[in-house]
């Protein structure tokens, strides 16, 4: 059986019927019969969302399922929700969030659904970049459950529009790799600082989002960690696989030894629970069982 269960196919069925409970019609009925009906259906979305909101995998016959049942802690009572209750893309947010949250929120979806570029995610073909952002959200959220609103901005913004500037437009080599992105942390900061006067941020938040976009302090600011952090988990769930696909094992090596000198000792233990395929976790095991060698540069 464990050989022909498909795993991410079988938690996309829990969130369908996730979705379908939550949409199921109220009977003609009342009194203590709908009041029954209404609590048998919650009871049935929470627990086929916490299955839909799982990560799994299969390793040794054994089937693993990661949920993360921990209270909401911090200001703001804070959650997860999907957008719209669909499947595909967990949004960050806020029980109670601020209009400008909400509303920043939306604007950087908005831009960042006009990529190009697409990467499947969950059994749906989406925007990259909009798929990325909504992953880096949900793992400072993880990281960090007390994570201000910077933050969170941040991380949504983090590679706002990051495909209007590609890699072809600088030359070839570490020099022009390095120009490539500094310079798009300057844009993005930039294009969402746009952004956050727009809805209404005050100036001293402005700063601090594009403080963390641009990633200064990097190993000194907590939010810098954090969001550097969550940029190298969704690198290893989302592109680990295709870097090794086109540079081959010991180039891949190099890349994820340059990763982990980034990353703090907690992000690099959870690493090792990602649901990887085989080849890749044992080539991140092996990045982080060799001597690193060669200092990193930053993203």
């Amino acid at each position: 059986m464990a050989d022909s269960l498909d795993v991410d196919a079988m938690i996309r069925r829990f969130r369908e019927r996730a979705k379908a409970v939550k949409n199921r019609p109220l009977p003609p009925i009342a009194g203590e019969e709908r009041a029954r009906f209404i609590e048998q259906a919650k009871i049935d979305f929470q627990d086929f969302a916490i299955i839909g909101d799982a990560k799994g995998e299969i390793r040794d016959g054994i089937l693993h399922l990661w949920v993360d049942l921990r209270p909401p802690t911090g200001a703001g009572n804070r959650r997860q929700l999907r957008n719209g209750g669909e499947p595909g893309g967990v949004r960050a947010v806020m029980a109670g969030e601020s209009d400008r949250l909400r509303s920043a929120f939306e604007l950087i979806d908005a831009a960042n659904a006009e990529d190009p570029n697409t990467i499947e995610h969950e059994g749906e073909r989406r925007p990259k970049e909009l798929v990325h952002a909504e992953m880096v959200t949900e793992w400072v959220l993880r990281l960090d459950p007390d994570a201000d609103e910077a933050q969170l901005l941040a991380a949504r913004a983090h590679h706002l529009r990051r495909w209007e500037i590609p890699r072809s437009s600088y030359p070839e080599g570490r020099k022009g790799y390095l120009r490539w992105r500094s310079d798009l942390k300057k844009k993005h900061a930039e294009d969402v600082a746009r952004i956050l006067r727009a809805v209404g941020y005050d100036e001293e938040t402005v700063a601090k989002v594009g403080r963390i976009v641009r990633k200064e302090g990097l190993g000194r600011d907590p939010c810098v960690q954090t969001h550097e952090d969550a940029l190298c988990l969704v690198f290893l769930e989302t592109q680990l696989a295709d870097v090794a696909e086109s540079l081959g094992e010991e180039k891949t090596l190099e890349v994820l030894r340059r990763t982990a000198k980034k990353m703090s000792p907690r992000a690099l233990r959870l690493a090792m629970e990602l649901p990887l395929r085989e080849r890749e976790m044992a080539l991140l095991r092996r990045a982080l069982a060799e001597d690193p060698g060669e200092t990193a540069t930053g993203p």
